[in-house]
């Protein structure tokens, strides 16, 4: 079991990074309402009756695609994720776990291959370290990302690369001290909107563009193909000590 949190859409920020009440699950699983967005965290390893439960639930295409992964962490990060997301997901569409079907969209997202059952609950799923997060929302789209602040990354590359001209104005005016958590913020954020759209592979970082004004943090998306761009709202937040997260949601 883990612990969820319900996020309000749009969304109401705090100044800075806010750090979320978490709850633990309560006997009767909550279904997302209206203008609201689940996130559910999960911290590794799981105690092995939990991770158990997990990998009951899998597929049989699941469990050889675990079973392919070298280390014992990276086989345990994803029973984890995917048998909760498919026992919170059976739980919100009354449908047993192991029944749900899932596809890949064109742009690399899972979906549920049953578009009557896709159109009721939308969801996205990041993990990073021991930290694995799962989002729901009625109706609508979502995505959700988590990084841990120490991951090894070149952060001046990625700024280079993939941030528009404005983000990068962003983190080089931060404070040192402040720079790497501007950068993962950021980067966090735009991870999160594009995969709210579906098109994960399809979108470059740099076509992002980031509003993080207090009160109506969004970002928008500019499509090179000359169609409209989309804008989606945000919320980042300290899911625990060492890491950020971001959730979009159209």
């Amino acid at each position: 079991r883990g612990r969820f949190c319900i996020l309000l859409y749009p969304m109401e920020n705090q100044q800075g990074l806010p750090t979320v009440a978490w709850s633990a699950e309560p006997a009767q699983l909550p279904k997302p309402g209206k203008g609201e967005i689940h996130v559910w965290k999960l911290v590794l390893p799981l105690p092995p009756k939990g991770l158990s439960a997990c990998e009951e639930l899998l597929s049989d295409d699941e469990v050889q695609r675990m079973r392919k992964f070298l280390s014992e962490p990276d086989r345990q990060r994803f029973a984890a994720g995917r048998g909760s997301l498919r026992r919170l997901l059976g739980g919100f569409l009354g449908v047993p776990p192991r029944d749900l079907v899932f596809q890949l969209e064109p742009g690399g997202r899972p979906v549920l291959a049953d578009g009557r059952l896709a159109r009721k609950s939308g969801f996205n799923v990041s993990h990073s370290g021991d930290v694995v997060l799962l989002a729901f929302v009625a109706g609508t789209d979502v995505g959700v990302d988590v990084e841990s602040l120490d991951r090894e990354v070149d952060a001046d590359l990625i700024v280079r690369q993939a941030f528009s001209f404005e983000d990068q104005d962003a983190v080089a005016r931060a404070p040192e001290a402040d720079r790497r958590l501007e950068f993962m913020t950021r980067w966090t954020c735009k991870e999160a909107a594009v995969k709210s759209t579906g098109a994960v592979l399809g979108v470059p970082l740099d076509s992002v563009r980031l509003d993080l004004s207090m009160g109506r943090e969004t970002a928008l998306i500019v499509s090179r193909d000359g169609s409209a761009p989309r804008v989606v709202a945000l919320m980042r937040f300290k899911p625990l000590e060492g890491y950020v997260a971001a959730v979009a949601s159209p």
